[in-house]
C-alpha cells in the first residue's frame, strides 16, 4: 500500500511537471508570488517571519509566507524556481494524503489523477499563491476520512489541518461539516479535530470579516448568469471541452448531470462513505467563491479568468464520478466509468501548457541584488511589482 501511495504522488508530480515543462524551463514569478509573498519577505527586517499572518484579500496564506520566508538564503535567481519546487512537492503530497487507507470512498486515485489531468487553466499549478486550493483538495479528503487511529495519524492531521485552516477560507467555510462529522461520530478524535478548525476559524475570522471590498460587491447578484457560468465552467468544459451550445442549452445539459450523479450517489450510498460530506464541499466552495470573486459577472464564454475559483469543485466532482463507477452496477457504471475517462480524453489537446512571456527574472534579480531600485515584469502578463533593491 506504502509503494501505491508514492506511485500515485510521483505519477502526479510527473504529469504536472510535462504539462507545465515550459514553465520549469524557464522559471518566473506568478502574480502575488512575486509581488506578495517574495518582496514582503525579502524587505523586511525578519525576512517575512514577522508577517506569517499578516492577511491578504481577506484570509491568511501561512503556509506561502513560510515558504517566502525559508527561501531568504537562497541565490535571488533562483527563487522563482524554488517556488516552482515547493508547488510540485505541495500536489504531490496532496496526492499522497488522498490515497490514505482511512479514505473509504472509492476514487480517491481518480482525484489525485483528475488534480493533475482535468481541464484547467493550469494557474493553479507550481505557484504560492494558489497553494490554497491544492490543500483544500487534501482537506476534503481528510474530512471524510475516518478517525486517527495512531499517534503519528494523530500529528499528521493535526499539522495536516492547522496549516491549511490557516491558509485560505476553507476550514472556516468546511466548519458546519466538521461539527456535522463530530455529531455523526460522537468519537473524541473527531472533537479534537473540530476544536482545532473551531480555533484556526477564530483566528481568521477578523481578516475574513473585514475583507476589502471590490467593485462588484456593489453590483446585484446575477444569478442566472451565475448558474450559466458555473454550468459552463464545472460541467461542460470538463466533460465536452469547448462544446458550443446555448446558455438554456448548457444549463439543462448540467443540471441533468448533477441530477443523475445525485441520484447514483443516493442509491450507493452505503458503498459510497463521506459522499455526501465531499458533495455539500464543492457546493460550498462555490457558494462562497461566487459570492467573493463574484463569479456571476463572468463572461459565459471566458474559460481562463478565475478557473482557479471551479478548481476544488472539478476534483471533488471528478471523485465522486469515478466512486460511482467503481461502487456501481450495470448501465450506471460503465456511463460513469466513460464520464470518468472523458475529461482527460477531452482535455488531451491542450495538455501542454504553452510557455508564458520571457520576463527576464535574472537580469532584475541582478540589479536588485546590487541595490536598485527594480521595476519587474511578471506572469501573467501585464503583472508586475517593484522591489527597492537589498542594502
Amino acid at each position: 500500500m506504502a509503494w501505491v501511495r508514492i506511485g500515485v504522488a510521483a505519477a502526479v508530480m510527473v504529469i504536472i511537471a510535462v504539462r507545465k515543462q515550459a514553465f520549469l524551463a524557464h522559471p518566473q514569478f506568478w502574480a502575488e508570488d512575486g509581488a506578495i509573498f517574495f518582496v514582503r519577505a525579502d524587505t523586511h527586517p525578519l525576512h517575512g517571519w514577522e508577517l506569517l499572518f499578516e492577511p491578504y484579500q481577506g484570509y491568511l496564506h501561512l503556509v506561502p509566507r513560510i515558504i517566502a520566508a525559508l527561501g531568504y538564503g537562497l541565490p535571488l535567481r533562483s527563487i522563482p524556481e524554488y517556488y516552482q519546487i515547493v508547488g510540485l512537492i505541495a500536489a504531490g503530497l496532496t496526492a499522497w494524503t488522498l490515497q490514505s487507507p482511512r479514505i473509504r470512498l472509492p476514487g480517491a486515485w481518480v482525484a489525485a489523477f483528475g488534480m493533475a489531468l482535468l481541464p484547467h487553466s493550469g494557474e493553479v499549478y507550481l505557484t504560492l499563491c494558489n497553494l490554497q486550493w491544492i490543500g483544500a483538495i487534501a482537506l476534503s479528503g481528510l474530512l471524510i476520512a475516518e478517525d486517527a487511529s495512531t499517534r503519528n495519524q494523530r500529528v499528521g492531521d493535526s499539522v495536516l489541518l492547522g496549516l491549511i485552516g490557516l491558509t485560505g477560507p476553507f476550514v472556516a467555510l468546511w466548519l458546519p461539516l466538521f461539527a456535522w462529522r463530530t455529531w455523526r461520530r460522537r468519537s473524541r478524535w473527531s472533537t479534537i479535530l473540530l476544536g482545532i478548525a473551531v480555533l484556526c476559524s477564530v483566528i481568521q475570522a477578523p481578516s475574513l470579516l473585514n475583507r476589502p471590498r471590490s467593485e462588484d460587491d456593489d453590483q446585484p447578484v446575477q444569478i442566472a448568469n451565475g448558474i450559466e457560468v458555473a454550468s459552463r465552467r464545472l460541467i461542460l468544459s470538463t466533460y465536452a471541452g469547448k462544446l458550443e451550445t446555448g446558455r438554456a442549452g448548457a444549463v439543462a445539459l448540467s443540471l441533468g448531470a448533477i441530477c443523475l450523479l445525485a441520484v447514483a450517489l443516493r442509491r450507493r450510498r452505503r458503498e459510497l462513505p463521506g459522499a455526501g460530506m465531499l458533495a455539500l464541499a464543492g457546493v460550498l466552495v462555490l457558494g462562497a467563491v461566487t459570492y467573493k470573486a463574484r463569479l456571476d459577472t463572468l463572461d459565459f464564454g471566458d474559460l481562463f479568468n478565475g478557473d482557479r475559483y471551479y478548481f476544488v469543485p472539478k476534483v471533488q466532482l471528478c471523485w465522486l464520478v469515478g466512486a460511482v463507477a467503481l461502487a456501481d452496477r450495470g448501465a450506471i457504471r460503465w456511463i460513469a466509468a466513460l464520464c470518468t475517462v472523458l475529461p482527460w480524453v477531452v482535455n488531451a489537446p491542450r495538455a501542454i501548457y504553452p510557455a508564458g512571456a520571457d520576463k527576464h527574472w535574472p537580469e532584475a534579480a541582478a540589479r536588485i541584488e546590487a541595490g536598485e531600485w527594480t521595476h519587474v515584469d511578471i506572469l501573467p502578463d501585464g503583472s508586475s511589482f517593484e522591489h527597492i533593491g537589498r542594502r
